[in-house]
Protein backbone atom coordinates (compact mmCIF):
# COMPACT_ATOMS: atom_id res chain seq x y z
CA UNK A 1 0.00 0.00 0.00
CA UNK A 2 1.01 3.59 -0.56
CA UNK A 3 1.67 5.54 2.44
CA UNK A 4 -0.85 8.64 3.07
CA UNK A 5 0.81 11.78 1.60
CA UNK A 6 1.69 14.57 4.39
CA UNK A 7 0.37 17.53 4.08
CA UNK A 8 2.41 19.88 3.77
CA UNK A 9 2.59 24.33 5.22
CA UNK A 10 1.75 25.22 1.83
CA UNK A 11 -1.52 22.56 1.59
CA UNK A 12 -2.39 23.51 5.19
CA UNK A 13 -2.66 27.37 4.53
CA UNK A 14 -4.07 26.81 1.08
CA UNK A 15 -6.53 24.71 2.59
CA UNK A 16 -7.64 27.21 5.89
CA UNK A 17 -7.34 29.78 3.03
CA UNK A 18 -10.73 28.05 0.68
CA UNK A 19 -12.02 27.57 4.31
CA UNK A 20 -11.72 30.92 5.04
CA UNK A 21 -13.33 32.42 1.61
CA UNK A 22 -15.70 29.89 1.62
CA UNK A 23 -16.83 31.29 5.36
CA UNK A 24 -16.70 34.69 4.08
CA UNK A 25 -19.40 34.11 1.05
CA UNK A 26 -21.78 32.07 3.35
CA UNK A 27 -21.45 35.64 5.45
CA UNK A 28 -22.05 37.34 2.70
CA UNK A 29 -25.04 35.60 1.85
CA UNK A 30 -26.21 35.09 5.07
CA UNK A 31 -25.71 39.35 5.62
CA UNK A 32 -28.04 39.20 2.11
CA UNK A 33 -30.88 37.32 3.13
CA UNK A 34 -31.38 39.56 6.42
CA UNK A 35 -31.45 42.86 4.61
CA UNK A 36 -34.23 41.36 2.08
CA UNK A 37 -36.24 40.34 5.16
CA UNK A 38 -35.84 43.15 6.87
CA UNK A 39 -36.37 45.96 3.94
CA UNK A 40 -39.32 43.76 2.92
CA UNK A 41 -40.60 43.55 6.82
CA UNK A 42 -40.27 47.49 7.13
CA UNK A 43 -41.90 47.97 3.55
CA UNK A 44 -44.73 45.83 4.35
CA UNK A 45 -44.83 48.19 8.13
CA UNK A 46 -44.49 51.30 6.50
CA UNK A 47 -47.24 50.16 4.03
CA UNK A 48 -49.79 49.89 7.15
CA UNK A 49 -48.26 53.11 8.23
CA UNK A 50 -49.13 54.84 4.75
CA UNK A 51 -52.71 53.33 5.04
CA UNK A 52 -53.47 54.19 8.84
CA UNK A 53 -52.15 57.93 7.51
CA UNK A 54 -54.97 57.87 5.69
CA UNK A 55 -57.38 57.01 7.26
CA UNK A 56 -56.77 59.13 10.03
CA UNK A 57 -56.99 61.84 7.14
CA UNK A 58 -60.16 60.67 5.99
CA UNK A 59 -61.34 61.16 9.44
CA UNK A 60 -60.21 64.82 9.88
CA UNK A 61 -61.74 65.45 6.22
CA UNK A 62 -65.07 64.37 7.29
CA UNK A 63 -67.93 66.45 7.60
CA UNK A 64 -69.92 63.86 9.61
CA UNK A 65 -67.10 63.66 12.29
CA UNK A 66 -67.93 66.22 14.43
CA UNK A 67 -70.84 64.80 14.54
CA UNK A 68 -70.35 61.81 15.40
CA UNK A 69 -68.09 61.92 18.47
CA UNK A 70 -68.78 62.44 22.14
CA UNK A 71 -72.45 62.06 23.52
CA UNK A 72 -74.48 63.60 20.87
CA UNK A 73 -73.06 61.07 18.38
CA UNK A 74 -73.43 58.20 20.33
CA UNK A 75 -77.11 57.03 18.61
CA UNK A 76 -76.24 57.74 15.43
CA UNK A 77 -72.97 55.77 15.18
CA UNK A 78 -75.36 52.99 16.35
CA UNK A 79 -77.32 53.44 13.17
CA UNK A 80 -76.38 51.41 9.77
CA UNK A 81 -75.92 53.51 6.97
CA UNK A 82 -75.42 56.69 8.58
CA UNK A 83 -72.58 59.28 8.27
CA UNK A 84 -71.61 58.83 11.65
CA UNK A 85 -71.81 54.77 11.77
CA UNK A 86 -69.50 55.12 8.84
CA UNK A 87 -67.00 56.93 10.77
CA UNK A 88 -67.16 54.48 13.51
CA UNK A 89 -66.51 51.81 11.04
CA UNK A 90 -63.19 53.58 9.65
CA UNK A 91 -62.35 54.21 13.33
CA UNK A 92 -62.57 50.90 14.05
CA UNK A 93 -60.40 50.29 10.81
CA UNK A 94 -57.77 52.72 12.17
CA UNK A 95 -57.53 50.64 15.25
CA UNK A 96 -57.15 47.52 14.21
CA UNK A 97 -54.28 48.94 12.04
CA UNK A 98 -52.39 49.94 14.81
CA UNK A 99 -53.12 47.23 17.43
CA UNK A 100 -51.42 44.93 14.31
CA UNK A 101 -48.98 48.04 14.37
CA UNK A 102 -48.07 47.20 18.37
CA UNK A 103 -48.22 43.59 18.49
CA UNK A 104 -45.62 43.54 15.76
CA UNK A 105 -43.42 45.74 17.50
CA UNK A 106 -43.90 43.46 21.06
CA UNK A 107 -43.13 40.47 18.75
CA UNK A 108 -40.03 42.44 17.36
CA UNK A 109 -38.63 42.94 20.66
CA UNK A 110 -39.51 39.73 22.00
CA UNK A 111 -36.67 37.28 22.10
CA UNK A 112 -39.13 34.18 21.53
CA UNK A 113 -40.81 36.51 18.69
CA UNK A 114 -43.81 36.00 21.51
CA UNK A 115 -46.01 39.10 22.56
CA UNK A 116 -45.92 37.69 25.82
CA UNK A 117 -49.53 37.59 26.34
CA UNK A 118 -50.17 34.43 24.90
CA UNK A 119 -54.25 34.16 23.81
CA UNK A 120 -55.10 38.16 24.03
CA UNK A 121 -58.63 38.88 25.84
CA UNK A 122 -60.47 42.15 25.26
CA UNK A 123 -59.21 43.95 28.40
CA UNK A 124 -55.91 43.12 26.75
CA UNK A 125 -56.56 44.05 22.96
CA UNK A 126 -58.27 47.66 24.50
CA UNK A 127 -55.00 48.42 26.40
CA UNK A 128 -52.85 48.06 23.05
CA UNK A 129 -55.47 49.76 20.79
CA UNK A 130 -55.05 52.50 23.14
CA UNK A 131 -51.31 52.14 23.62
CA UNK A 132 -50.93 55.27 20.42
CA UNK A 133 -53.89 57.39 21.53
CA UNK A 134 -57.50 56.80 22.95
CA UNK A 135 -59.52 56.93 19.60
CA UNK A 136 -62.88 56.19 21.10
CA UNK A 137 -65.42 58.31 19.69
CA UNK A 138 -67.62 58.69 22.79
CA UNK A 139 -64.26 60.99 24.64
CA UNK A 140 -65.56 64.05 22.58
CA UNK A 141 -63.41 66.91 21.95
CA UNK A 142 -59.62 65.30 22.40
CA UNK A 143 -60.53 63.08 19.75
CA UNK A 144 -59.19 64.81 16.95
CA UNK A 145 -56.38 65.44 18.80
CA UNK A 146 -55.48 61.97 19.36
CA UNK A 147 -56.03 61.40 15.66
CA UNK A 148 -53.16 63.77 14.94
CA UNK A 149 -50.98 61.95 17.88
CA UNK A 150 -51.58 59.02 15.89
CA UNK A 151 -50.15 61.16 12.12
CA UNK A 152 -47.05 62.07 14.61
CA UNK A 153 -46.32 58.66 16.08
CA UNK A 154 -47.21 57.27 12.51
CA UNK A 155 -43.92 59.37 11.55
CA UNK A 156 -41.86 58.83 14.10
CA UNK A 157 -41.78 55.18 13.86
CA UNK A 158 -41.16 55.45 10.13
CA UNK A 159 -38.11 57.56 10.25
CA UNK A 160 -37.27 55.01 13.16
CA UNK A 161 -37.68 52.17 10.76
CA UNK A 162 -35.81 54.05 8.09
CA UNK A 163 -33.01 55.31 10.65
CA UNK A 164 -32.26 51.59 12.12
CA UNK A 165 -31.97 50.46 8.74
CA UNK A 166 -29.73 52.56 7.65
CA UNK A 167 -27.45 52.00 10.86
CA UNK A 168 -27.71 48.16 10.51
CA UNK A 169 -26.86 47.92 6.77
CA UNK A 170 -25.51 51.34 5.76
CA UNK A 171 -27.68 51.63 2.82
CA UNK A 172 -31.02 53.54 3.08
CA UNK A 173 -34.04 52.44 2.69
CA UNK A 174 -35.75 54.50 1.00
CA UNK A 175 -34.71 56.63 -2.29
CA UNK A 176 -37.37 59.36 -1.07
CA UNK A 177 -39.61 59.91 1.48
CA UNK A 178 -42.26 57.59 2.27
Amino acid sequence: PVPPKETTAADRLKLEREKFEESKKQKAENLRQSKESDRTSIMQTVGEFKEANKIVDELLADPYLDSAIGAIGKGTRLVPGTPQFDVQEKVTQLKSKLSIETIAQMKSLSKTGATGFGQLNEKELEVIQTNIANLNLAQGAGFRKNLEKVKSHVGRQTSVLSDSFKRKYNEAIFAETP
